[in-house]
């Protein structure tokens, strides 16, 4: 569940490494965690250029586990989340909308 709660913060689409990192789990526990959430059809894997990995199924799975992640963790998930996107140079001008969203989440309005 740790891992789906870490991707809800993330976003609906996301970077399977992103949240791997986020949650401080190695490859291989990520990509068990992601093949359960595939599974159960939580999940699918993205398709096309968005330069995400994965998506929720649906945008109220996504939103219905955000909620369920207390405030303060969910902050910290955001700056974590802002951090690694920023160490993965994943934050490029096509992600800096994103990186902006993370930042001014998790309590940091200044580097958003």
């Amino acid at each position: 569940m740790k891992l789906c709660q870490v991707a809800a913060v993330a976003g609906a689409s996301f970077d399977a490494d992103l949240v791997g990192q986020v949650a401080g789990w190695s490859e291989a526990q990520t990509l068990d965690a992601l093949d359960e959430l595939l599974d159960h059809q939580l999940i699918r894997q993205a398709a096309g250029r968005s330069g995400f990995d994965c998506t929720f199924t649906h945008h109220l799975i996504q939103a219905t586990v955000y909620e369920m992640v207390p405030d303060d963790s969910r902050t910290r998930r955001h700056r974590r989340v802002a951090r690694i996107m920023e160490q993965l140079a994943a934050a490029g001008d096509e992600f800096a909308g994103t990186l902006a969203l993370h930042w001014d989440r998790g309590g940091e309005p200044a580097r958003a």
